[in-house]
């Protein structure tokens, strides 16, 4: 089987979405960004399509789009065990090597499926021939589950082009000192220490702004503006309007162990000018696997405990003192151009995909 640095012909990637109605994040930072500086190296050539689209032609039998040497299944196509199985097998006939990719834990361990849908990894994990993850911690977990070769691939940001959509947005509270939390549900419970804090703040600091992006939960409803979920061409320009991204995670919750750092990323690369160039969102961030590393306190962002307390101290350090705010934002945006640029992070995935080639896995 030919690899990736074969001058004859490269070798062909197809990866296989989940069933979304749009391309989020997460499918640009594990799907759509690699694949595309992998094509563009001239390393692969490099496809996608939704399950959709996939469950359609089989069963038209037309298999003109399956003859490639890798297949990726990003996250969980169906919650049916069986059915991802036989889509496996169906893909092998057609001399593929199959890859599992995700950067969530779809184990059902710590969530249950409910809550990580559309169900677990379980039809997939032990059917593949390699598995792709975004963290050590969630590599292991994979690891144990399938028994295969998995590959760790960082989350990575195509930084010139979120920073570019960043600098061009209009600042909505131009007056304002904003602190945001952003994501989806799966983080009802991390930002529950900021409850009692949020009050504390506003009464003290009146033009200070809290504000919850893409999800809003209950108890902070009264405590937060709320700017709803856009799609990931304009999630830069969400992320402009805060002068500093909170990233709480419950260390606590087994699930989150396995999350990666990439809101911290996100926040850093969200840029705009600041008093003496451009600088990103300073960013505030929980202490624990997922931060720890990327995070360093007082360099390029704050480390805290997981608590009230620490959390108030924290924000309130950042209202009074604004040369360590503006510092730490410049330190983020230099640091994510320096370390997590998928431009040169896709080696990660040439790597990963040679090997899987060569050994089978």
């Amino acid at each position: 089987m030919a690899s990736g640095s074969d001058t004859q012909r490269r070798s062909s990637v197809l990866a296989i979405l989940g069933p979304i109605d749009r391309i989020g994040a997460v499918e640009v930072y594990r799907i759509t960004a690699p694949l595309t500086h992998l094509h563009n190296q001239n390393r692969y050539q490099c496809h996608w399509m939704p399950v959709t689209g996939v469950k359609e032609l089989l069963e038209r039998k037309d298999s003109s789009v399956f003859h490639h040497d890798i297949v990726i299944l990003h996250k969980v196509l169906t919650d049916n065990e069986e059915s991802g199985k036989k889509l496996i097998e169906s893909l092998r006939t057609f001399g593929a090597r199959v890859i599992y990719e995700t950067d969530d834990d779809y184990s059902g361990i710590y969530r249950p499926a409910d809550t990580t849908k559309p169900g677990t990894w379980n039809g997939y994990i032990r059917n593949v021939d390699a598995v792709t993850v975004s963290t050590s911690y969630l590599g292991k977990l994979a690891h144990k589950a399938s028994g295969k070769p998995v590959h760790v691939c960082p989350n990575s940001i195509n930084v010139d082009w979120y920073a570019g959509v960043s600098r061009k947005a209009r600042d909505i509270y131009p007056d304002n000192l904003t602190f945001m939390v952003c994501g989806t549900q799966t983080h009802g419970g991390d930002w529950r220490v900021l409850e009692t804090v949020i009050p504390h703040i506003v009464n003290d600091h009146p033009n200070v702004t809290f504000l919850a992006g893409g999800f809003c939960p209950e108890y902070l409803d009264d405590l937060v503006e709320y700017l709803p979920g856009v799609q990931y061409t304009e999630y830069p320009s969400m992320l402009r309007q805060a002068d500093v991204l909170l990233c709480p995670l419950d260390p606590d919750d087994r699930f989150n162990w396995s999350k990666s750092n990439v809101k911290a990323l996100e926040g850093w690369a969200a840029e705009r000018q600041g008093p003496n160039g451009p600088i990103g969102c300073a960013v505030i961030a929980t202490r624990g696997k997922s931060y720890n590393g990327t995070v360093q306190n007082r360099n390029n962002g704050l480390l805290v405990n997981h608590t009230p307390e620490a959390w108030e101290r924290a924000i309130r350090q950042l209202i009074e003192d604004s040369d360590l705010r503006i510092k730490l934002a410049k330190k983020g945006l230099k640091d994510v151009r320096k370390k997590y640029d998928s431009a040169k992070n896709w080696v990660y995935w040439d790597r990963a995909y040679r090997s899987i080639l060569s050994e089978g896995g």
